[in-house]
């Protein structure tokens, strides 16, 4: 890969994934709700690309959302007030192979002005193309439980990385962080104290936050209920995000990240009093510029339906 393929991708634009080499490890679940608190609370420019094939579980996930807004009424009144604030309106998500990725990012980039592009990315390196994707990636996050065969197979996996591809001229990679994902109260202190000497002795940086294991993850949009955790195109739900780990990591990722102005601010706010905030903070682009989302590419800002028959109309155009 040489010097050309590396500007390819938008320098202004952060490609930033969470990976892993293991299944059921919540990393579809962990990028949506990030995302979702990152754009939907904060304002925070943004989209996702799903290169998961065959299963495109995120992609997949835009869709019964979709569904489950346009057939409860509840659902849909809540997501047309969210989409009348400014950069609230539904972040983009494409689907593509992993090889494609690249050439999904920078149709975006012309599309519109992002901050950041998530990568849902499959779940081996053995697939075709996926280290070339990789090596367009500026931050990896990569969530761990307190597994032997889990810890081993992704530290092996950063390995690799770290390298390779870490701090290469070939590569963008600027940092590799893990976090404790899944964790189960009951376990003891000590043992997470004894995994993380083993991170610490590769030199790999472990973020302060951990999620915990819980079913609210699971919490989707669906036709009849009122409450809805996990959505590609509603905010988390304020009661749910306490204790659930989402508004702590999105801080720490968004200061690694340098994401400046309000959404910074707003997020170490709401993880400090449990992410009971909300509002209507915006974030700065982190060149000076006034990226937002509901630019070209980013789907309309909502506000100009002011019936109910074009409220339903408005919801639908911005969905589909």
């Amino acid at each position: 890969m040489n010097n050309q393929q590396n500007d390819d991708m938008d320098r202004q634009t952060l490609n930033v994934a969470f990976a892993t080499q293991k299944g059921g490890s919540s990393k579809t679940a962990i990028t949506v709700l990030v995302a979702g608190y990152l754009h939907y609370r904060l304002g925070c420019p943004l989209a996702v690309i799903d290169c998961d094939f065959p299963q495109y579980s995120l992609y997949e996930m835009r869709e019964r959302d979709s569904r489950a807004v346009l057939e409860n009424e509840y659902l849909k009144r809540a997501a047309y007030e969210q989409m009348r604030q400014p950069g609230r309106a539904a972040y983009p998500v494409r689907k593509c192979r992993v090889e494609q990725a690249p050439d999904t990012a920078r149709e975006l980039a012309a599309e519109g002005c992002y901050d950041l592009l998530f990568f849902d990315l499959p779940g081996t390196v053995n697939s075709a193309g996926i280290l070339r994707t990789i090596a367009q990636m500026d931050y990896i996050f990569a969530p761990v439980s307190a597994d032997k065969a889990v810890l081993e197979s992704t530290l092996s996996f950063l390995d690799v990385l770290q390298r390779m591809m870490l701090g290469k001229e070939t590569s963008r990679l600027k940092g590799l962080y893990l976090f404790w994902n899944q964790v189960d109260k009951r376990e003891t202190s000590g043992l997470y104290e004894k995994y993380g000497q083993v991170v610490a002795d590769m030199r790999l940086p472990m973020l302060q936050t951990r999620i915990p294991d819980t079913k609210r993850f699971r919490k989707e949009a669906d036709g009849t209920g009122r409450t809805v955790f996990r959505s590609t195109l509603l905010a988390p739900d304020r009661r749910m995000l306490a204790g659930s780990g989402i508004p702590e990591l999105t801080r720490e990722i968004a200061t690694i990240l340098k994401l400046e102005g309000e959404a910074h601010r707003r997020g170490a706010a709401d993880a400090d009093d449990g992410g009971r905030g909300g509002g209507n903070g915006r974030t700065g682009n982190r060149k000076g510029g006034n990226c937002r989302a509901g630019g070209k590419g980013a789907g309309r800002e909502g506000g100009g339906h002011k019936t109910a028959q074009g409220k339903a109309g408005g919801l639908r155009h911005d969905l589909l």
